[in-house]
């Protein structure tokens, strides 16, 4: 983990975040972000652990440290770990949204504490900076991912994909000139059921969107030899794959596996006759090389899939310490202001997916060859 932002970002940008950021010492079990407080700093760990939790009720923890706040005594129980080169409140990068979650030492820790303002100002105006940081953000979230996916499997509890459909994300931080380039190079597949469209094991050799039908996400149940999965003979029985999602229109597929390399268990198949716009994974590779401004909002958008992914993740082991099913239903914060800014994102996200749609059909009909 360490090493993963070391390798990700170039001197030039580890320069402006030592420059920009105050380095601060914290003793154990102090609040870095409260649940109750919006936080004006990013914080990069350098060393100790820090702990995402939440403040609950006493008698409904088994394990827990205790921190005095004004007069009222408080518990919290931890959730998930953040590691030394991990960026404590990426939430805070991704969404101006008060999360439920404190943010706590658990032992002494070394930190540079950003100024949120600052990062998002730099953000704006260096799309290198941005393009290679929010790649940097979206491989920490995976790998986050996962070490919270073994933790569902040590409790035996099953792992529920956030609600919040990709396409809204998608289309809403996608502009125009994006979707045109998108519609260009593509090619548009047709699917019949049962055709599976991504392998357990290999990596695409595209990115998907699902413009009609179906998907079925799935996994191998069974932990077993990613090689043997892969290579086995066609004929022998393969191992149960357990669902993880349904994709449907405006969805991705092979998203993830395009940027991060390890995340190969995944499998995609048509549940119903379907359509996919499938970009190359070369003509992917080059924008995202040359075009700082696009790979920006393309590595945003997966950077955020993760962290909405992760925060549901969060969510369900929090319901899951108090046993308590009506907490499952919506994390704490103004959900007044949720739904309206979530209305918004999706009525323009309909608007952009039915103007793609509209400009691969033009591009069909006029018989213009798409630049494959």
């Amino acid at each position: 983990m360490t090493c993963l932002l070391l390798e990700e970002l170039d001197s030039s940008d580890l320069n402006w975040l030592v420059q920009a950021a105050t380095y601060r010492s914290v003793p154990a079990e102090t609040f870095l972000v409260d649940s109750a407080q919006p936080s004006d700093y990013v914080f990069l760990i350098l060393e100790g652990m820090v702990a995402i939790a939440s403040p609950i009720r006493q008698a409904a923890i088994a394990h827990s440290f205790e921190k005095a706040s004004s007069s009222e005594s408080w518990s919290a129980t931890t959730l998930s770990q953040v590691l030394p080169g991990d960026f404590a409140n990426l939430s805070t990068i991704l969404d101006s949204r008060l999360l439920p979650y404190s943010i706590i030492s658990e032992s002494p820790c070394q930190v540079l504490c950003i100024p949120r303002a600052v990062l998002l100002q730099k953000l704006q105006e260096d799309a290198s900076f941005a393009s290679r940081f929010y790649r940097t953000v979206a491989l920490l979230m995976s790998a986050r991912n996962r070490r919270l996916v073994r933790e569902f499997e040590y409790q035996n509890l099953p792992v529920r994909r956030s609600p919040l459909r990709q396409s809204i994300t998608l289309f809403a931080e996608l502009q125009d000139s994006d979707l045109d380039w998108l519609a260009t190079v593509g090619m548009v597949q047709s699917l019949p059921a049962q055709t599976v469209l991504l392998s357990t094991g290999r990596s695409p050799d595209a990115l998907h969107i699902v413009l009609e039908g179906a998907l079925l996400l799935s996994q191998p149940v069974e932990v077993s030899s990613l090689v043997a999965q892969t290579l086995a003979p066609a004929e022998n029985p393969s191992a149960p794959h357990q669902e993880i999602a349904r994709l449907s229109r405006g969805d991705l597929v092979g998203e993830m596996q395009l940027v991060n390399a390890h995340d190969l268990t995944l499998c995609a198949s048509a549940l119903r006759d379907s359509q996919v716009l499938s970009i190359p994974r070369w003509r992917l590779a080059a924008k995202l090389l040359h075009d700082p401004s696009f790979a920006t909002r393309f590595y945003r958008v997966l950077a955020t899939l993760l962290a909405t992914e992760y925060e549901a993740m969060l969510h369900q082991l929090y319901a899951a310490t108090l046993g308590s099913a009506d907490e499952r239903a919506e994390p704490m914060g103004n959900r007044d202001d949720l739904s309206s800014r979530l209305l918004t994102r999706i009525s323009l996200a309909e608007a952009r997916f039915e103007w793609l749609l509209k400009r691969i059909q033009a591009q069909q009909e006029n018989g213009r060859d798409l630049q494959w």
